[in-house]
């Protein structure tokens, strides 16, 4: 895959300095998740591995470009974390061995390390050597979505470069090039925090089976049919993240529902959502409440702190089974 179209001024700065050769030895990308930041990384990495480039663009013909569409090119390696969710220190360390050896075909070594904040202590140390003393026409790109996670010392010998959120009518024109089903991007952009990709991974991993899911358990639990437990259970065959990201966007319906007189009022994008519409029968500040939950169980997930996913959704049923219906 090529580059994104918001990554256009990321991409001329990037190439003009191979072009004028100030090259950089480390590269951070960083910014929200959902912008493409992989994406630049395998297009910046296809372009320097490339044995015939034309215009900033790898040829897709060369045997460079031909290695690394099998994804065998041995001279590009991907470091990610392992089943511990880190980036443990024997890997970086034989990274930093195959980043002294010999180029096999003759140019660029490459490493993509994703995602970088996940090098423990250790790792991040070991990592920090071999930065003090680059190999020659070796790139490292590190890619990260917490950048204020990663070793300061670390952050501090890698040109950092910033992935901004795309302009809402660009990253919707983009989606709507991209997916047939068109009928609700505007909002779930909106909920993904403008972050294209989030968009697609949701519409791709079966997003509307998942919100119907998540809309049928909330119903049982709302009209008081069954336990928060049971409920919980019933939606751990999807991603923790992914649900917890629907029910936001069921309550935050809720909250627009209940501060309006009349429906009408409510954007022509907004989906009739039963789930919505009965939550916003509860008291507002418990609406409040339950988003403020939401938010902080994503951020949990997201962070390094590696909590129970099930007893996070369980402990946000179990409130909202136990909020009061507005009189």
């Amino acid at each position: 895959m090529d580059y994104l179209p918001w990554h256009q001024n990321n991409w001329d700065r990037i190439t003009m300095q191979f072009i004028v050769r100030r090259n950089p030895h480390a590269l951070l990308l960083y910014g929200a998740s959902g912008l493409g930041k992989r994406v630049f990384a395998e297009s910046l990495s296809s372009l320097l591995l490339c044995q015939a480039p034309m215009k900033n663009k790898h040829c897709g013909r060369c045997r460079g470009c031909v290695l690394k569409q099998a994804g065998t090119h041995p001279d590009l390696r991907h470091v990610r974390p392992e089943s511990s969710r880190q980036i443990k220190i024997d890997q970086i360390r034989e990274l930093n061995r195959w980043s002294v050896q010999t180029s096999q075909q003759g140019g660029y070594k490459i490493a993509i390390i994703y995602p970088s904040e996940q090098m423990n202590v250790q790792s991040a140390n070991a990592f920090l050597k071999v930065l003090e003393e680059p190999p020659p026409q070796t790139l490292f790109i590190l890619v990260a979505d917490k950048v204020l996670s990663i070793l300061p010392t670390v952050r501090s010998r890698c040109q950092s470069l910033l992935f901004s959120v795309p302009k809402h009518t660009e990253a919707l024109q983009w989606l709507k090039s991209q997916h047939d089903h068109t009928d609700n991007l505007a909002q779930l952009l909106i909920q993904s925090g403008g972050a294209p990709l989030e968009v697609s991974k949701l519409l791709n991993g079966d997003y509307i089976r998942l919100r119907n899911d998540v809309a049928q358990n909330m119903l049982a639990l709302l009209s008081r049919k069954t336990n928060a437990l049971e409920k919980a259970a019933n939606l751990q065959k999807y991603q923790p993240i992914d649900v917890l990201k629907v029910l936001e966007s069921f309550v935050s319906k809720a909250i627009r529902l209940s501060m309006v007189k009349e429906e009408k009022n409510i954007s022509s994008q907004d989906e009739d959502d039963a789930p919505s519409r009965l939550l916003a029968s509860l008291e507002v500040t418990a609406l409040f409440q339950f988003r403020d939950q939401l938010l902080k169980a994503v951020r949990y997930l997201s962070g390094n702190s590696n909590p129970n996913p099930l007893l996070l959704i369980e402990a946000i049923f179990v409130n909202l089974s136990r909020a009061q219906i507005r009189n």
